[in-house]
C-alpha cells in the first residue's frame, strides 16, 4: 500500500509536497482521490484526509472496511455491514443498518451496495432500490453515466442501464477477472440481446437492503 501511495504522489505533482506526512503511517488499506483531496483508510478503521495543505483525521472511528467518495460525499462500509454517509462539513449518518454488504461504490450522486447474496442495491435521496437480485456477483463498478457493471464468479460481465444484458461471457478475461479499469462502454468484449434476463421492472423500491425480498430485474450467472 505504501508503494501505491508513492506512485500516486509521483503521478500527481500537486500532492508531491505531502509525501512526508505519510511517513508516520504504514497501515493504509485503501486510497480514494477526489479533486484535490486524498482519503486514506487505515487498518484500524480510521479515515485520514489530505487536502493538499495538511493531513488530518477525517474519522477516528473503528471497524470501517471500505470507503467510497463521490461529489464531496464520503461513504463508509463497516465490518458489521452498516453503511454510513457524510457530506462535506457535516456529521455521519447511517444509511443502512443491514448486514451482508461486501462492497460499496459511489457514483452519480448515490451509493451502490453489493450484498453477499449477490443482490445489488442503490441509494439516493429517494431511498434504497434493489436493481438486481441475481446470485454469484463478485464485484461491481459504475461509470460516469450511471451504468452498472457486474462481474460474476464464473467470469461473465453484465451491464445495467435500466435493464440487464450480458456483455462478456468470461472467456476473454481468463476466468480470473477484475473490473478495475473496465467500467466504460468502450470496454465491451461481447454482446447479447438487451433486456433483463428475468423480470420486467427497471428496479424495486424497498427499505434498507436488510429488509426486503421483493423481486426486481436480475443478471443471471
Amino acid at each position: 500500500m505504501r508503494a501505491l501511495i508513492a506512485l500516486l504522489l509521483l503521478a500527481a505533482p500537486a500532492f508531491a509536497h505531502t509525501r512526508d506526512r505519510f511517513a508516520q503511517y504504514s497501515d493504509f488499506t485503501q486510497v480514494e482521490v477526489e479533486s484535490d483531496r486524498i482519503f486514506l483508510l487505515r487498518k484500524n478503521g480510521n479515515i485520514l484526509l489530505d487536502d493538499g495543505a495538511s493531513l488530518s483525521v477525517y474519522d477516528p472511528g473503528t471497524g470501517t472496511r471500505q470507503i467510497a467518495v463521490d461529489k464531496g460525499v464520503v461513504y463508509a462500509l463497516k465490518d458489521n455491514g452498516n453503511v454510513w454517509r457524510r457530506f462535506d462539513g457535516g456529521a455521519w449518518e447511517k444509511l443502512d443498518e443491514g448486514t451482508g454488504t461486501k462492497q460499496i461504490f459511489a457514483k452519480v450522486g448515490g451509493v451502490y451496495a453489493l450484498k453477499t447474496d449477490g443482490n445489488i442495491w442503490f441509494h439516493d435521496d429517494t431511498g434504497w432500490k434493489k436493481i438486481d437480485e441475481g446470485t454469484g456477483t463478485k464485484q461491481i463498478v459504475v461509470d460516469r453515466q450511471g451504468n452498472v457493471y457486474a462481474l460474476k464468479e464464473n467470469g461473465n460481465v453484465w451491464e445495467y442501464d435500466g435493464a440487464w444484458r450480458k456483455i462478456d461471457d468470461g472467456e476473454a478475461l481468463g476466468r480470473s477477472p477484475s473490473l478495475a479499469g473496465s467500467s466504460t462502454r468502450s470496454s465491451r468484449m461481447g454482446t447479447s440481446g438487451r433486456g433483463a434476463p428475468r423480470g420486467g421492472a427497471r428496479s424495486t423500491t424497498a427499505p434498507a437492503p436488510g429488509g426486503s425480498t421483493r423481486r426486481g430485474p436480475t443478471c443471471s450467472s
